[in-house]
């Protein structure tokens, strides 16, 4: 049965998530530019395609690796993290060509689709949200929606 409430909840998690992962994908962009390239202008980079890939994923995901190790130690959730990221980049990446993203030509490519270099990032990434995730779903909670 299909209940409103829980359809909001849903479309204003995706919303949230959409934005963050692509405010994220940004600065991660624009900083890598100016330590790499010395461009100072914060330049970054981010395909629109990347934003339902970010509401369903991080929206989704993280209900889907909290029911699988909510209760693990950080370290074993950091590494949940990463093999999800790597997971998604798989399924998002080899059917578009890396159309979204390249890799192609850095060291600890694969296939220019993922890097594993990017474990610890990936990791680090998922840990750091999921103080963020309680806070969009309490915020959620509190306003009678959650």
């Amino acid at each position: 049965m299909w209940e409103p409430a829980r359809a909001y909840l849903s479309g204003v998690r995706f919303l949230v998530y959409g934005v963050l992962g692509c405010f994220c994908e940004l600065a991660w962009s624009g900083l890598w530019a100016a330590v790499r390239y010395r461009d100072p202008s914060l330049k970054g980079r981010v395909s629109v395609w990347m934003f339902p890939i970010y509401g369903l994923g991080l929206g989704a995901g993280f209900d889907l690796l909290a029911a699988i190790g909510g209760t693990w130690a950080w370290p074993l959730r950091g590494v949940l993290y990463a093999l999800a990221v790597w997971l998604v980049e798989l399924a998002v990446g080899l059917p578009t060509r890396n159309r979204l993203w390249d890799y192609s030509g850095t060291r600890w490519s694969w296939r220019g689709v993922l890097r594993w270099d990017y474990g610890p990032v990936w990791a680090a990434f998922g840990l750091l949200l999921e103080p963020v995730r309680r806070f969009v779903d309490g915020a959620l909670a509190a306003s009678g929606v959650g």
